[in-house]
């Protein structure tokens, strides 16, 4: 099961990581997502993801694969 997305937030208006939410009553071709930047929710198809992202070392939240840790960059800690 897929754990986080990235994808464009319509809030942030900016690529960024999004959590998959478990627990909805929804078909299997959709999911629920909640953006990790702003927490704004969506509905979205499987299809739409761009691809998915990595866990940071560091911290463990997901990132874009080469691009530093929001979560990282919001404490003040370096990302690896």
């Amino acid at each position: 099961m897929i754990e986080a997305i990235q994808m464009k937030c319509n809030k942030c208006k900016k690529p960024t990581v999004f959590e998959i939410e478990q627990g909805w009553d929804i078909p299997p071709e959709v999911v629920v997502a909640k953006c990790q930047r702003c927490e704004n929710k969506g509905v979205r198809e499987v299809t739409d993801f761009m691809k998915e992202p990595v866990r940071c070392t560091k911290c463990g939240a997901w990132k874009m694969e080469g691009l530093s840790c929001s979560i990282c960059a919001k404490i003040n800690a370096p990302s690896a």
